[in-house]
């Protein structure tokens, strides 16, 4: 974004969510088994990132504080005396709701915005 903010000769860094119209991650859909792969984070990184990009319409380094900050609250590195990541989905629940209440939005916002001009 940097570069097109000075190709462009724009005054601030421009937001992803502008120049592209389609910001997609991708993800296993559905975990059989009751441990989660320690790529999981990874995915759930690429999923919700690309959110915050598209429909939160957030610069990228914000999405990735917001994201860092999101891990910390919904991972957690022991369970049962291992170390391994546990996935809490009342946690991730409630995180998100904050960040899509900092983001601007109500937290019962619909993926598709009024304006489907806007980056999906």
């Amino acid at each position: 974004m940097a570069r097109i903010q000075h190709l462009e000769n724009l005054p601030t860094l421009p937001l992803p969510c502008d120049y592209f119209d389609l910001i997609g991650g991708v993800g296993t859909g559905g975990c059989a088994s009751s441990e989660l792969p320690s790529s999981y984070t990874l995915i759930l990184n690429v999923r919700l990132i690309a959110l915050m990009l598209g429909r939160l319409r957030m610069p990228i380094d914000t999405a990735i504080k917001e994201y860092v900050g999101l891990t910390q609250r919904v991972f957690s590195k022991k369970r049962f005396g291992r170390t391994t990541n546990v996935y809490r989905a009342n946690v991730l629940e409630a995180a998100m709701k904050t960040l899509i209440e900092t983001a601007g939005y109500p937290v019962d916002s619909l993926m598709r915005g009024p304006d489907t001009s806007q980056c999906l």
